[in-house]
This record gives C-alpha cells, sequence and structure tokens, in this order.
C-alpha cells in the first residue's frame, strides 16, 4: 500500500517575508519593551541568523536600527505632544538609561531631546509652533522689538 501526501508549492520567500512583517509589527507593538533576537526567533520559529537575514532584505537595514530609527521617531512625537520629562519619553521608547536615549536621539536628529523640544515647540501654547522667531515667549527679545517698532514706532 502506497501512501500519498498532498503537496502544496510553496513559495518560501513569501511565508518568509510574512513572518518578519508580523515580527515588525511585534516589535512596533512592544516598541517600550527590550525584545532579543532570540526571544523573536523562538516566538516566531525562525532561526536567528535567518530572522536577522531576512528582516535586512525586508526592510533595508538591521533589526536593531530600524526600531531606533522607529524609537526615535515616536521620541520626537512624544517630544512635541506631550509634556513628559525627558526620562519619561526615553522609558516609553525603549531605553531604560535617559543618558542612553539622549545620546541616541542627538546622533539621530543633530541635538539633545530638550532643544528639539525648546525648537519645535511653542513655549506659550505648549504645542508645536511653526513660528517660535515670532512667538512672545520663545523669543521674547525679537518679539518685542518687532511688535513694539510696529505699534509705537509708525514712521
Amino acid at each position: 500500500m502506497e501512501i500519498t501526501c498532498p503537496e502544496k508549492e510553496v513559495d518560501f520567500q513569501a511565508s518568509q517575508e510574512e513572518i518578519i512583517r508580523n515580527v515588525h509589527n511585534y516589535l512596533i507593538e512592544h516598541i517600550s519593551e527590550r525584545i532579543t533576537i532570540e526571544t523573536l526567533s523562538r516566538e516566531f520559529l525562525m532561526n536567528t541568523t535567518t530572522l536577522k537575514t531576512v528582516f535586512k532584505k525586508v526592510y533595508g537595514t538591521t533589526i536593531a536600527a530600524h526600531m531606533k530609527q522607529h524609537r526615535m521617531e515616536l521620541a520626537a512625537g512624544l517630544l512635541l505632544k506631550t509634556q513628559n520629562d525627558i526620562a519619561s519619553v526615553a522609558q516609553a521608547v525603549g531605553y531604560e538609561s535617559q543618558s542612553r536615549f539622549t545620546a541616541a536621539f542627538k546622533e539621530a536628529y543633530g541635538e539633545l531631546p530638550t532643544e528639539y523640544r525648546r525648537r519645535h515647540v511653542c513655549g506659550a501654547k505648549k504645542q508645536t509652533c511653526d513660528a517660535c522667531a515670532k512667538c512672545p515667549i520663545c523669543e521674547p527679545e525679537n518679539f518685542a522689538k518687532t511688535a513694539f517698532e510696529k505699534v509705537f514706532l509708525k514712521e
């Protein structure tokens, strides 16, 4: 008696790509956590070398670099949309150390998180301000001079 099994043509690359996209979604959902390659390997049933190789093929960068980019983007948004202190923002994006977060942020954006916030957030409104140079709170010297000249020194 012969036993036959139905065989399906499987595109392994497509299934691996789907797994990697699931890995990516998982990492985004758990962005505040530190997740190791080994944990991902066990969770998604893919050996670590294949996981790293396929991730790089799909996203064009390593898992660590890709997640760092997402963390920095999220941190920039939190700095602009919340009044949380830097340590809280660092923790929200997966950094236990504020100093490491600050160094990573400066590497990504070229300035410290406090400078980034100060440059992009209007002090008067505590919200994103596109015209900080014209804001009486952010730039009082410049504003006072130009406002005074406009109102009182009409020539």
